[in-house]
């Protein structure tokens, strides 16, 4: 596996249509994913069986010992076979190969399942983020 460049309308599409299948529906917008892909800091590492895509993380630069790993995803019909890991520890590798030195990871509190894999990878606790929120009625 290596990096992969979101970079015409086509792969955006597929990538798109694969975060919509794993995230329930829930899927960055054609918009975003373009703004995203414009930055030369922006790294996606795609996992293929055949042509059709199967999972991803994305990475970017914060500074230059700090880089992000964020929207990892697997669709359905491939979680629980390694994918994650896989796609996760190859673009940790790459992230070691350009010098960097940490790599932050975000995810929900209850997503007990991504909590468990990052742990087992070696990702810790480094600081918690505490999001309120306020029905409106």
């Amino acid at each position: 596996m290596k990096p992969t460049a979101l970079n015409n309308s086509e792969a955006q599409e597929t990538y798109r249509q694969a975060e919509l299948a794993s995230f329930d529906g829930v899927a960055w917008s054609l918009n975003h994913l373009g703004w995203m892909q414009g930055s030369p800091e922006i790294v996606n590492f795609c996992s293929f069986h055949d042509d059709q895509l199967i999972g991803n993380t994305s990475t970017w630069r914060i500074t230059d010992e700090r880089s992000a790993t964020e929207n990892v995803f697997v669709i359905p019909e491939w979680q629980k076979k390694g994918v994650a890991r896989n796609i996760i520890c190859t673009a940790l590798n790459y992230l070691q190969q350009q010098g960097k030195t940490i790599a932050t990871l975000g995810t929900h509190g209850d997503n007990k399942k991504a909590i468990r894999l990052y742990t087992q990878i070696g990702y810790e606790l480094c600081g918690s983020r505490f999001t309120v929120g306020y029905e409106i009625d």
